[in-house]
């Protein structure tokens, strides 16, 4: 474990998916040290930031094996508790579609799969390389479930505000509206929003990262809300829950 000053720093990270690779905010909420990263995979984080002791990540993670209608029960309650922000939320994808080399080939894949399957999105194909990877990571190293959990950034703004948000994330507006409600928690946020630039990571993931990071913290402690069944498991064991 890192100190700072002498003081013991028990780091946590929130992570939101970016332009080949990840936007990353870690924090120590007893000191407030935070940094904003960008790194080309989750093995490059774990490996260059040892001392972080959970991350909070906006990727599905327990997958369905055949298509159901409306996807996963935590994606269907993450709707519900939205409202106007429902449709952030769309279903993910099947895990057989993770070997999909071409959209067509996932989209077939997904409407073949059960009786009431429907295709795959174009939005959802796209969202497919960063699925795998947390995938195979979490299927291949069974020690990092406890480490690595589901997040999703309206989710988490919503219980950080209270209710959801008003206004889309990439309107103005919306990016107002999230940097007034991280503002209360990360005090320097300027200095943060520098770093991201020098970094080269993108507002929108930079304030999604932020916001899972500060779900990651009420993981942490043990007070965040879960949408869904927190012993659900997919085929693999893997959790099927959404934190925040």
């Amino acid at each position: 474990m890192a100190t700072v000053g002498g003081i013991a720093m028990a780091r946590v990270a929130g992570i939101d998916g970016a332009p080949s690779g990840w936007a990353v905010v870690v924090r120590d909420w007893s000191t407030g040290w935070t940094d904003v990263l960008f790194v080309r995979s989750i093995v490059q984080l774990l490996e260059s930031q040892p001392d972080i002791a959970l991350i909070a990540i906006d990727v599905p993670i327990g997958l369905l094996e055949v298509y159901e209608a409306g996807g996963r029960v935590c994606d269907r309650l993450a709707r519900a508790a939205l409202g106007p922000r429902a449709s952030s939320v769309f279903p993910a994808p099947i895990r057989p579609t993770l070997t999909a080399s071409t959209w067509r080939e996932a989209d077939g894949i997904s409407r073949n799969s059960s009786a009431e399957a429907k295709g795959m999105s174009q939005q959802a194909f796209g969202i497919i390389p960063k699925v795998k990877e947390v995938d195979d990571l979490l299927r291949n190293r069974p020690a990092l479930r406890e480490m690595i959990y589901e997040v999703h950034p309206e989710l988490c703004f919503k219980e950080l505000e209270g209710a959801p948000l008003k206004n889309p994330k990439k309107s103005p507006a919306g990016r107002n509206e999230r940097q007034s409600a991280l503002s209360v928690h990360f005090v320097k946020l300027e200095q943060l929003n520098e770093l991201r630039r020098q970094r080269h990571i993108q507002s929108v993931d930079f304030l999604d990262a932020a916001a899972a990071c500060w779900s990651a913290n009420r993981i942490h402690r043990g007070i965040a809300e879960p949408y869904g069944d927190v012993v659900s498991r997919d085929a693999s064991g893997l959790p099927m829950v959404i934190w925040a």
